[in-house]
Formats: C-alpha cells, structure tokens, sequence
C-alpha cells in the first residue's frame, strides 16, 4: 500500500514538475509541439519512431537500416523490476549516458533538440527538457509485461 502510495506521489511531482517547466517555456516556437492533449505522443512520433517505431517495440521504418537494432522501449520498466527509470531515460536522452546507438554523448542523434549547449539560454534549456519530459511521460505510458516466450 504504501509502495503504490508513493508512487502515485512520484508520478505526481514528476508531472506537476513538467507541467511546471512547460508552462514556462510556453513560447510561440514550443507552443505548436507542445499543444493538445497528444503533445507528448506527436513529440515522440517525430523524433523517435523512425528507429524505436510508432508502439516503442524497436521496428520503426529505420531500424532495418541501422547497424545497432533499436531499443525496445515498452520493455523497460520490465527490465528495471517493474519501475519506469525515469530519470535515467532522461540522461540517456540528453547525453549524459552514452547510448552507442546514439552516438557519443557529447552529440546525440537530436543533437541541440535535447541537450541544450552548455550556455544555452534558460528557456532554451527549458524548451528542451520541456520536450524530453514530455517524451519521456509518453514512453512511459507504453510500458507491457515482459514478452512471452514464443
């Protein structure tokens, strides 16, 4: 019980905290991204299905092409004993941990899209975590059980 309360809580500040980050980014070039109820599902779709694919499951329209098979993203709270990693997703996202298949983490595939330069404005900075929040929320949602075995 109590587990499950404190992860509500968690859940809780981890959105009020995006929520809050977003409301003050809301400028006229995030506003069109970030708009709408589907905001965190277009963002992803933009910038991550191509490889990971529109559920997440690694067999996006890329991923034949690439020499490194894309992650399956829906299997990662499986993986961490039933616990989305939200923070690490986001550091692997922004750079701080190396993904090989996102090359060094100096300059990930998005490159300034999702790690600011180190003397990024503060609404740049906030622009692109307001984005990587929001992508991170969306994977999130697409956690599964771990697959069967076939």
């Amino acid at each position: 019980m109590l587990g499950r309360l404190c992860g509500h809580v968690m859940r809780a500040s981890r959105f009020g905290c995006a929520l809050a980050v977003l409301l003050l980014v809301a400028s006229p070039s995030l506003a069109s991204e970030i708009e709408g109820e589907d905001a965190s599902e277009r963002l992803y779709l933009s910038y991550c299905s191509a490889c990971h694919g529109p559920e997440g499951k690694g067999n996006g329209t890329l991923a034949a092409l690439l020499k490194i098979e894309p992650a399956d993203l829906t299997q990662f709270a499986s993986a961490n004993g039933g616990v989305f990693p939200f923070r690490s997703f986001l550091r692997a996202m922004d750079g701080r941990t190396t993904v090989r298949a996102h090359g060094e983490s100096a300059m990930p595939v998005w490159g300034q899209v999702f790690a600011p330069p180190a003397d990024a404005s503060m609404h740049e900075q906030l622009e692109a975590y307001g984005k990587m929040f929001l992508i991170t929320f969306y994977v999130e949602s697409l956690q599964q059980p771990p697959d069967s075995p076939d």
